[in-house]
């Protein structure tokens, strides 16, 4: 009978070692796995933030111009509804909208937003960041939006008839008037932001 006792005593030692370790392993893992999600998170936010600087000086650096071809884009449209303008072939039309720079625009990035949605790290941030970089990021693509349909309008039969002079500089003049908001607009998005996440 002592034995038995012995041996049950044992088994209940033995079992609840096994117990113990089991939890021991259970939390070591939750622990680094909880570590692990930290570092991924703030891995995220300073790509966030790094995404963001490179977005606003991309940006900044061209608006100026893009104000210029709304300015050129005004003179040019009423000279052409005015008929001050013999007809001129597109190509003509556009170097003096830009002063013969190009429309210069801004190539900007959503990789970092896009790894943390695809990884999961946004899980694991607070609801308030991932709430304020949505609208960031949403924010960016409606500017990303306008900057495709500029592109796809350069691609238009059109906009290369000479008899279209006076709609093309007056689409001009609308578009790059949204565009020269909507890049203002990002560039106190951005800065918000980025002020935002400096706090945290």
């Amino acid at each position: 009978m002592a034995t038995w006792r012995t041996s049950l005593g044992k088994l209940a030692f033995e079992l609840s070692m096994v117990f113990i370790a089991v939890i021991a392993a259970l939390l070591t893992n939750a622990w680094w796995q909880e570590r692990r999600d930290r570092s991924a998170a703030g891995a995220a936010l300073t790509a966030f933030v790094a995404e963001m600087q490179s977005n606003r000086k991309e940006i900044a650096g061209r608006v100026e111009h893009h104000v210029l071809v709304v300015t050129n884009a005004k003179t040019l449209t009423a000279e052409i509804l005015r008929g001050d303008l013999p007809p001129a072939d597109i190509d003509a039309l556009r170097g003096r909208l830009t002063q013969g720079k190009g429309f210069n625009l801004p190539l900007v990035s959503r990789a970092a937003w896009d790894t943390a949605l695809a990884t999961g790290v946004v899980g694991h941030l607070p609801l308030p960041t991932v709430q304020m970089l949505a609208s960031v990021y949403e924010s960016q693509k409606r500017l990303e939006s306008l900057l495709d349909r500029i592109i796809a309008s350069w691609l238009s039969p059109d906009l290369y008839d000479v008899r279209a002079a006076a709609p093309a500089a007056t689409s001009f003049l609308v578009t790059f008037g949204l565009l020269v908001e909507l890049e203002n607009n990002q560039l106190q998005v951005y800065e918000q932001a980025g002020k935002a996440l400096a706090v945290r």
